[in-house]
Order: C-alpha cells, then sequence, then structure tokens
C-alpha cells in the first residue's frame, strides 16, 4: 500500500491551480489580446456616427454620418438645428474626410467642407437673409479603437459665400462671413 499524502499537500496544489499562471486554457473565451495582430490591424470600419459635444455647448444639435467611399476617402453628411435668437434654424454640412497617411476613419485627416445654413422667419427682423452657403476646411485627428468608439479633434476656417447673417453656429463658431471651424466629433464606428 502506498503511503498517504497529506490532505494540506492536495489543498496547496488545488489553491496554486485555481490561481493559475494567467495562461488560458482552451474553454477560456477569447480576449482582445488574444487575437493576432493581423487580425486587428485589418479591422476596416465603413460607417461612422459622430456627434460633435461643444457644439453642443454653443446650443447646436446635430448628428454626423460617415461614409467609407475608398480607403482613404470618407464622405461626411452632417444634420444641425439651433436656435438663433428667437427664430429657429438648421444647418446642413457635407465633407469629404481625406486620410493621407492612413485607412479612413483614422489617423491624420484634411477635410473640405460646404453648409448651408437656414433660419426660419424670425417677425421681429427683417434685415437680414435666411440662407447663406458657407465653404471651408478643417485638419486634425482621428482616434478609432478597435471596439469602434471614435474621437476626432480638429480646427479650421470658413467664409460665407452670399448672404449673411451673424452667428450662424455648428462647427461654425464666429459672426459674418468668416469664422472657425471646431471640430471635436465623438461616436462610434462599423
Amino acid at each position: 500500500m502506498p503511503p498517504m499524502r497529506p490532505l494540506w499537500v492536495f489543498s496547496l496544489f488545488v489553491a496554486a491551480r485555481s490561481l493559475g499562471s494567467g495562461v488560458a486554457g482552451a474553454d477560456d473565451t477569447p480576449t482582445f489580446a488574444d487575437r493576432p495582430d493581423d487580425e486587428i490591424e485589418e479591422r476596416r470600419s465603413t460607417v461612422g456616427l459622430m456627434t460633435n459635444p461643444l457644439a453642443g455647448v454653443a446650443g447646436v444639435f446635430g448628428v454626423e454620418a460617415d461614409f467609407v467611399l475608398q480607403s482613404k476617402l470618407a464622405l461626411a453628411v452632417e444634420g444641425n438645428v439651433y436656435r438663433l435668437g428667437d427664430a429657429p434654424g438648421a444647418a446642413v454640412i457635407v465633407g469629404l474626410l481625406v486620410y493621407p497617411f492612413s485607412k479612413a476613419l483614422h489617423g491624420f485627416y484634411v477635410e473640405p467642407r460646404a453648409a448651408y445654413a437656414q433660419a426660419t422667419r424670425d417677425l421681429s427682423r427683417t434685415d437680414w437673409t435666411t440662407g447663406v452657403m458657407r465653404l471651408g476646411g478643417a485638419a486634425g485627428y482621428q482616434w478609432t479603437w478597435d471596439y469602434g468608439l471614435s474621437l476626432r479633434i480638429g480646427i479650421g476656417a470658413q467664409a460665407a459665400l452670399g448672404g449673411s447673417f451673424s452667428g450662424v453656429p455648428g462647427q461654425f463658431f464666429g459672426l459674418g462671413g468668416e469664422g472657425l471651424i471646431a471640430d471635436t466629433s465623438l461616436g462610434w464606428t462599423w
């Protein structure tokens, strides 16, 4: 009859095994770190949905949809609503996001854009035009994490073409015809 090992040796073995060495077993669910680098690098987002929290602080609420056209190009279409004095208004912004050094929706970008802003009728003022076209451009950087969260920070300038009313907000901060574009978009990509 072989000698019996004390119960404490068996208990020590079970405790050490349950704490483990951090090595994943065959039945463990794979995590982000368990995937090969090629799979992570090849992830390509084709659509993004963004919003600009900084514009929200200025009273402009909107959403932007980004559609990847090619590996380094994406079309950005944004709709905003805002209040200009007592007159509510809306703006549509269309831009072409160009990523010269990386895949679309991640990395350094340059964005030429056009916007049309329209205010509804304001009974207290009749001396201003109700629509204005603006052209501008922005540049910055977009971070898109593997799981889809995306943050874009950029800055640029814009100018009005025809018509003008002061204070048309959106990603356009400034009065009159010229102004600053502040892009602080936060959203998700798929």
